[in-house]
């Protein structure tokens, strides 16, 4: 059985970065990656789709909520975790 994909969305670079450290010391986890907004999130889930998407609620270009949206419609199985500090 593979590694369970992972992609990370957040504008806080040091938030990805962190994130990434912490899955990837975990076996079976792969940041497979990453995207600083919501348009960038849904032009990489062209070109990968992952298991899950850990993203900040409050992105540039398109809220994490609207990118929730479009991503559940053309990718259903994709699991999300929110994260925000509101």
């Amino acid at each position: 059985m593979g590694s369970y994909r992972i992609v990370l969305a957040d504008d806080h670079t040091l938030i990805r970065q962190g994130l990434r450290r912490l899955i990837e010391g975990v076996s079976g986890l792969e940041v497979v990656g990453e995207a600083g907004d919501g348009l960038e999130l849904l032009a990489l889930l062209n070109a990968v789709v992952p298991h899950l998407v850990i993203l900040d609620i409050s992105m540039p270009h398109l809220r994490g909520i609207e990118a929730i949206h479009e991503l559940k419609a053309k990718y259903p199985d994709v699991k999300v975790l929110v994260l925000t500090m509101h």
